[in-house]
């Protein structure tokens, strides 16, 4: 009996080290599919720019007009037309403070302004069309202007502030639109008004800089509502209609900022 007792306890001593690695193992690999179970990134959304590192310096540069546009679009093209005005506010200027606060208020880098060339002043509609995606690359002298400024102001990262022209949207209005301002559409009798934007905010790093992609969330939105405003609406706008649209677009380029924010997360 001693010696069967004897002989159980060297099994258990031996079986023991065992059984706890066989846990830890175990362990192991539940954390491991755990961790292969997380909600992936979204397709569309690249890899976090926290890679950079804190205060890493991110240069902001803006060439908007100061314009409010208003878009006429009539049914199948007639009537279609394209008229800006001075901005009640300064524009380029709200829109350069809320993408700087939007940055310090959510991420560890520092902000700076960067005056644009005067060729990008220029150019400020079709720059963008300079950026071959085969090549990964801008066009020589856009290249070359991209990587001195990136260089010179000791960036990470630049962010170019431009408002493109794009096609509206609607199928068979043949309309562009392009900066900010208000829409207004009328088809087959019905009417309908609409703030819009196509601010945009193009991310260039690196050395050579490139563009980084995707150059729009999903989550920014072209058109917003603009309730109880007329279509036809009167020339010149009224004071208080006129503020209703400002108030307007400006929550439009708050919420592209918020929307752009989420890139850099």
């Amino acid at each position: 009996m001693l010696n069967l007792r004897r002989s159980l306890h060297c099994v258990i001593a031996l079986c023991l080290p065992l059984a706890l690695l066989a846990c830890a193992h175990k362990q192991v690999e539940e954390q491991q599919q755990g961790a292969t179970t997380q909600p992936e990134r979204p397709a569309w959304m690249p890899p976090p720019l926290t890679s950079m590192a804190y205060s890493s310096r991110i240069g902001i540069m803006t060439v908007l007009d100061s314009e409010i546009t208003h878009v006429t679009s009539g049914t199948a093209g007639i009537g279609n037309s394209t008229v800006a005005s001075k901005a009640g506010f300064d524009l380029p200027g709200y829109v350069t403070q809320s993408l700087r606060k939007g940055i310090l208020g959510n991420t560890p880098y520092q902000p700076v302004l960067v005056r644009p060339s005067a060729r990008l002043v220029r150019d400020k509609l079709v720059w963008q069309k300079s950026w071959s995606e085969s090549n990964q690359r801008f066009s020589d002298d856009w290249q070359k202007e991209f990587d001195a400024i990136l260089k010179q102001n000791q960036l990470k990262l630049l962010i170019v502030i431009s408002s493109p022209a794009e096609d509206d949207g609607i199928v068979g209005t043949a309309q562009d639109i392009v900066g900010s301002g208000y829409y207004s559409r009328s088809f087959f009798g019905k009417k309908q008004t609409a703030v819009f934007s196509t601010i945009h905010f193009y991310r260039i790093a690196g050395q050579p800089g490139k563009l980084l992609q995707p150059v729009s969330s999903p989550q920014e939105r072209l058109y917003a509502d603009l309730p109880n405003f007329p279509n036809p609406a009167p020339a010149p706008l009224p004071a208080p209609m006129q503020n209703s649209v400002n108030t307007a677009v400006k929550n439009m380029i708050d919420q592209k900022v918020g929307a752009f924010i989420s890139l850099m997360k």
